[in-house]
């Protein structure tokens, strides 16, 4: 089982890098500055809750809520790093493909709803 994961794990990080499916700016199309405001303040709002889901799962000290806390913050964080990327990939610093910013957005989502259907589960 591990060895079959890891085949399509592979797999699936050789097609995110795929050159033909990144989307990476030719130089010539033009990033709006409020785009990139908002992706800024989407990144930061993102970041600022991954700090903040931190702080409360620090202060819960290992408890049974610790663990959900984990997930959301981890959620966060990759919710923040998704848009830097789209950022970058937008600008033409980086070539990515749409498949590869999706699936970080998916993952962190995925984090979110189980971090918060654990910390129902515990509380209810």
């Amino acid at each position: 089982m591990p060895r079959k994961f890891l085949k399509y794990s592979l797999l699936t990080l050789s097609s995110w890098l795929w050159p033909e499916l990144a989307l990476a700016s030719t130089g010539e199309a033009e990033v709006s500055s409020l785009a990139i405001l908002f992706g800024l303040l989407t990144a930061v709002l993102a970041l600022g809750c991954f700090y903040l889901a931190w702080k409360v799962y620090s202060f819960l000290k290992k408890g049974e809520l610790a663990f959900p806390w984990q997930m959301l913050g981890f959620s966060f964080f990759l919710l923040g790093l998704a848009q830097l990327l789209e950022m970058a990939t937008l600008a033409g610093w980086v070539s990515l493909t749409p498949l590869t910013l999706t699936l970080a957005r998916f993952l962190a989502l995925t984090l979110l709803a189980l971090g918060l259907h654990r910390t129902t589960k515990i509380l209810g």
